[in-house]
């Protein structure tokens, strides 16, 4: 089965909504340069992947790792776009930001090697 790029970009779109909210929430109570912030960042950036990876298409590994990059590429693209604006290009020189998405690629690839 071939994926649907419109529903994958959908669901690609919601997930980086979803954690730009978390971060927001983060930054607006000024934790959001903490290491626990960061910590509980990847753990819900971890639960949002495992949901949205199977609604969005993985069905084995190969589209999990699809369904990964394409999360990954639209994050870049929309960061890029919008969260550099409040943050400055600096942004993109956060190691924690690069294992983000590192770990949206190596989740949604697990996540698909696992569908039945």
């Amino acid at each position: 089965m071939e994926l649907d790029w419109k529903k994958l970009l959908g669901y690609a779109l919601l997930f980086w909504v979803i954690m730009f909210v978390v971060a927001c929430i983060f930054v607006g109570f000024k934790v959001g340069d903490t290491m626990w912030a960061q910590i509980v960042m990847w753990i819900a950036a971890i639960i949002v992947i495992w949901l949205l990876a199977p609604l969005a298409g993985a069905r084995d590994l190969q589209k999990g790792l699809i369904i990964g990059v394409v999360f990954v590429v639209v994050g870049l693209i929309l960061d890029y776009i919008i969260t550099v604006r409040f943050t400055g290009m600096e942004f993109f020189n956060s190691w924690e930001l690069w294992t983000s998405y590192g770990l949206t690629i190596v989740v949604a690839a697990i996540r698909g090697s696992m569908a039945k």
